[in-house]
């Protein structure tokens, strides 16, 4: 990115403070005791423009904002990590509030444009001034506010922000839009799975519901099951893979780096040169899934489709399924609400950022299984619905790629838009 220190200043924009283009922590009025929406820290995604989670909470203290503010993480390391968001899920004049962690920025009227603004508090260039104003102990710093609203930056007329926004909100909708056709598709095959493996009402022989019809059912430790149905674990349906890898014998290649950070951001894998991958992974194969070891009651589970030189952090359990046909079952086991509580619940270590759960342990998980061939038909069915979503997850890498390389020559003036 062009450095807006050293370049030349583009035709129609301003050197101004930060104080002068936008209000920063601006004064809402929030009684105690009201009830109303509620932003925490640990709710805000890595890089990502959308607030997914908040909660209904009496306010009793904290940042408050409206619809169109930034919120902007001034702790580290949340500042570094990327959690910066705007704010769309109040009601109109409905004021929020959030973690005192947070730099709340808000347009003025004419002068600068809400979603420019965000953009530009996701710029690496705004992002890097901030942190190096961060004073405090290790572990603890913070952004100092005075200073950031005091420093001088570079900024567009007001029409070519609004050209700017437009751009780069045109790529944020469309992932977006994906993301949220993503999670209606998981959901259809999760419905899928629990209505035929845990609600037991899979098609009989007639094609009508197993249970509802009153098919057999049999005792089990679990309780009733099916007749011809077995409790078993997750290491009868998947198992453990370890083929190790050293990237940086293969400088030359290109790998696809399934890390934690690269999950936590947009649930992507990196593309990394192997001479820049310094530690061993593990190699990743086609058809297999990453479960996370460290800190399991953050879930993070990936499902893999056909890759190739593909290496993951060594944080990952790598698991692929045993038989032909599971592949599907095995993703709706993994990523059930059963699995994540059973493997939150089997933690081991004292530090709460380090916890870890043991892959034998995630092995034991244990469930009903019928017989392969449900389980096949079952996988007929659910792996089109997979397909379609590893099918976005494509798009919406493309299509951030796209935006993370046009965000920085645009906010710098590098790259101009006709408006």
């Amino acid at each position: 990115m062009t450095d807006q220190k050293t370049q030349q200043i583009p035709a129609n924009w301003e050197k101004n403070n930060l104080g002068e283009m936008a209000k920063i922590n601006p004064t809402e009025s929030l009684p105690k005791g009201t009830l109303s929406k509620y932003v925490a820290m640990e709710n805000l995604e890595p890089f990502s423009r959308k607030i997914r989670k908040y909660e209904l909470k009496e306010f009793n203290g904290g940042m408050k904002f409206r619809n169109g503010d930034t919120l902007f993480a001034r702790i580290t390391p949340c500042l570094e990590n990327g959690k910066t968001a705007y704010v769309d899920i109040l009601d109109e004049d409905e004021v929020g509030f959030g973690s005192t962690e947070y730099i709340v920025i808000r347009e003025k009227n004419q002068v600068s444009d809400s979603k420019f603004l965000y953009y530009f508090a996701m710029s690496s260039y705004f992002r890097d001034i901030a942190i190096k104003s961060m004073t405090g102990t290790s572990g603890r710093q913070r952004v100092q506010t005075n200073s950031l609203i005091g420093n001088t930056f570079l900024f567009p007329s007001f029409p070519e922000q609004q050209a700017i926004a437009s751009v780069l909100s045109a790529f944020d909708d469309k992932i977006e839009l994906l993301r949220e056709q993503n999670k209606t598709l998981e959901a259809i095959a999760q419905t899928l799975f629990n209505r035929w493996f845990v609600e037991f009402n899979f098609p009989d022989e007639n094609g009508q519901p197993y249970l509802d019809s009153d098919g057999n059912m049999i005792d089990s430790e679990l309780g009733e099951i099916p007749e011809g149905w077995r409790v078993g674990k997750l290491g009868d349906v998947v198992e453990h893979v370890r083929d190790g890898i050293n990237p940086s014998d293969f400088p030359e290649k290109d790998f696809s780096h399934y890390s934690i950070p690269a999950f936590d951001q947009n649930k992507q894998p990196s593309i990394d040169k192997g001479k820049s991958i310094l530690s061993n992974k593990y190699s990743v194969p086609s058809y297999s899934f990453l479960v996370s070891k460290l800190n399991p009651r953050i879930p993070r589970v990936w499902t893999v489709f056909e890759v190739d030189n593909s290496i993951c952090s060594t944080e990952f359990q790598v698991l692929k399924p045993i038989k032909k046909g599971f592949f599907s079952f095995a993703h709706c086991i993994l990523n059930s609400d059963n699995f994540m509580k059973e493997i939150a619940s089997k933690v081991q270590g004292t530090s709460s950022s380090h916890q870890r759960v043991r892959p034998e342990d995630m092995l034991l998980f244990e469930f009903a299984i019928p017989n392969d061939e449900l389980v096949i038909h079952f996988e007929n069915i659910s792996l089109p619905i997979l397909d379609k979503i590893n099918f976005s997850m494509s798009q919406i890498q493309t299509l951030s790629l796209f935006r993370d390389t046009l965000l920085p020559k645009l906010i710098s003036g590098e790259l101009r838009i006709k408006f």
